[in-house]
């Protein structure tokens, strides 16, 4: 066949649009891509008596959500009418990852996030040390294992994929923020927090 300026033209126009159909395909699974952290809070009766709560700040953060049987932060604990004896004061988005059975959604439906992309989140966690009836410190390891991947960072330590909180007597308190990288594909993970003695 003679190539001449109208089949190299129809032929571009063949190559962009098979190519654009490839692309655009993946590309849309991707960004609409399942990831979740299943959360572990590990410790022993005796602390859990005396630590207060290490609270996930969902409605701070709009492509934060929960995966679980309630994912509405109102109907959880705690909510804006509760006090802790520390200066910190809970607000109806605040969930309690020590009283409620939670799963992290990174980029739910409607708030979907571009693939292979860090996302940082400012003040994600908070810990309180709300001393209970003994005055004790305490050290909050967090660990995230598998995807998406997280790294944390607070006054404590520097940023890490394993962050420890050092908590002090009196009423002591950490924010605690996060960089999570989003991955290419549907990723779920596990967020282990330990909580021991200092």
């Amino acid at each position: 066949m003679k190539m001449n300026r109208r089949n190299v033209v129809v032929g571009l126009g063949t190559i962009v649009a098979g190519g654009g159909a490839a692309l655009g395909s993946g590309a849309f699974s991707t960004a609409s891509a399942d990831r979740t952290l299943d959360v572990n809070v590990v410790t022993n009766t005796d602390i859990a008596a005396d630590f207060v709560d290490i609270i996930l700040h969902v409605g701070d953060h709009s492509s934060i959500a929960l995966g679980t049987d309630d994912d509405d932060p109102a109907n959880l604990f705690p909510d804006s009418g509760d006090t802790y004896e520390s200066d910190f004061s809970p607000s109806d988005t605040d969930v309690s990852l020590m009283q409620n059975d939670v799963t992290i959604v990174v980029g739910p439906d409607g708030s979907e996030l571009p693939p292979n992309a860090t996302v940082s989140y400012t003040d994600l966690f908070t810990v309180v040390n709300d001393d209970g009836s003994t005055s004790q410190a305490f050290d909050v390891k967090f660990e995230a294992t598998g995807g998406p991947s997280v790294e944390f960072n607070g006054t404590s330590n520097a940023q890490s994929t394993s962050y420890t909180a050092n908590l002090g007597t009196g009423g002591d308190t950490e924010a605690i923020s996060t960089d999570i990288n989003t991955g290419g594909s549907n990723d779920s993970g596990t967020l282990e927090i330990t909580i021991t003695e200092a």
